[in-house]
């Protein structure tokens, strides 16, 4: 399912690139950049810790802090949504943050990625995966392209603006049905109705280094994005978007091997079986590898036919997509790092190493794009992609002794 939501993504991408041009999809990817990184922010947190929280208390059958935390997920959503919205209002009326599909727009389109993706968050925590999956990664990518395949037929003329708003619109449904399948999971979990029970602290101290976590890799993954929009032009946006759209295909090949290993990897060390669990990962680094190599030597030689399919002006970007695979294969030779290390509950330096490369990869953009332009953008992602894998490989190395990376494969087999 993640592969078939990816290949509507690319088709929605490369249909809308078609339409709007370099420029006007470099400014649509602008705004919605920013509209989802804002969006994924809006739950502090507490989103991603009903994964955690709500099987808990589903297994012992306490419907009171279920409620509770739905009513303290949907508060938070609620007030922080209103501070984005006055948040964009004033960056746009200041000129701090102009966006070409304008405040109203995308501070709509953060909020309800908010609420989709919170949603999304507890229907997960019920045991609805698949339905969740299916609905985020196909159904919804199949609205948002019908919607635009359709207004193209109705020969409306569309613009960043109104390629944002075909983009909520497709999200409305989703949550329609996701709230739906929610109702339906709480009473098909027997679950009779009580008074919502608040663990306020409690639920803070488990979101706040999520939070901070999800915050720190995110903001890691757009930052080239966002600075190439503050600095350069809408143009230079959507040409080293299309690149990077591209690279970002590698990390999945890392997702798929830690899906596969990590359920088993947990139980290993929960067991403390140390032999057990350095198998499992060099099942994963192996994996990892094998996905990814094929991904970066398809997109490294052909590199001007997929850029092309983007437009004639996108192979511009060409330099850019080579270093960014470049950056993005040093996930593939790491492994399973960073997970490990939440395994370990060693949060905090996934946290601190994630914030240090935030931070360099902050100042080399702001240097290297006024030098280099986009390729300065790709070569501070590569340099500073490079720093936290290198930082987290030789942590783990040198306080467990466990080997994440393809070499421990290479090495045992020598």
């Amino acid at each position: 399912m993640r592969f078939s939501g990816l290949a509507f993504q690319f088709v929605g991408a490369i249909v809308v690139a078609r339409i709007l041009g370099a420029e006007g999809f470099g400014a649509f990817t602008y705004a919605t950049t920013w509209a989802i990184f804002i969006g994924m922010m809006l739950a502090l947190g507490l989103g991603e810790l009903s994964i955690r929280e709500i099987p808990g208390y589903m297994a012992r059958k306490k419907s009171g802090p279920i409620l509770g935390y739905l009513l303290t997920l949907a508060v938070t959503v609620s007030i922080t949504g209103v501070i984005a919205v006055l948040g964009f209002a004033w960056a746009e009326n200041t000129g701090v943050l102009v966006l070409a599909p304008g405040w109203k727009l995308v501070a709509a389109m953060a909020v309800i990625h908010a609420i989709v993706l919170s949603l999304s968050h507890v229907l997960n925590g019920f045991q609805r995966i698949l339905t969740t999956q299916f609905l985020e990664t196909i159904v919804r990518q199949i609205i948002y392209l019908m919607l635009i395949l359709g207004a193209v037929w109705a020969g409306t003329t569309l613009t960043p603006g109104r390629v944002v708003s075909l983009s909520i619109f497709a999200a409305v449904p989703i949550f329609c049905i996701m709230l739906i399948v929610a109702i339906r999971s709480w009473q098909n979990q027997g679950l009779e109705a009580a008074k919502p029970s608040i663990h306020l602290k409690l639920w803070v101290a488990g979101a706040l280094p999520v939070f901070m976590t999800s915050f720190a890799n995110r903001l890691q993954l757009d930052m080239d994005v966002l600075m190439v929009g503050a600095m350069l032009t809408d143009f230079d946006v959507g040409i080293y978007r299309a690149a990077a759209r591209g690279a970002m295909l590698i990390s999945i090949a890392n997702m798929i091997a830690l899906q596969i290993v990590g359920p088993m990897l947990s139980r290993a060390l929960a067991e403390n079986q140390v032999d057990e669990a350095q198998r499992l990962l060099r099942q994963a680094a192996t994996v990892s590898f094998a996905a990814g190599v094929p991904i970066i030597a398809v997109l490294g030689f052909g590199a001007e036919f997929y850029l092309g399919l983007f437009g004639p002006e996108f192979t511009a970007s060409r330099t850019s997509l080579l270093i960014l695979l470049a950056s993005q294969a040093t996930i593939v030779l790491a492994g399973a790092d960073a997970i490990l290390l939440v395994m370990l509950r060693r949060e905090r330096l996934v946290m601190l190493v994630t914030t240090i490369g935030v931070a360099m990869n902050f100042g080399l953009n702001y240097v290297m794009i006024q030098r280099w332009g986009i390729e300065g953008a790709a070569i501070a992602s590569l340099i500073a992609m490079a720093f936290v894998r290198i930082l987290l490989v030789s942590s783990i190395w040198r306080t467990t002794r466990f080997d994440t990376t393809i070499a421990q494969f290479v090495t045992r087999r020598g």
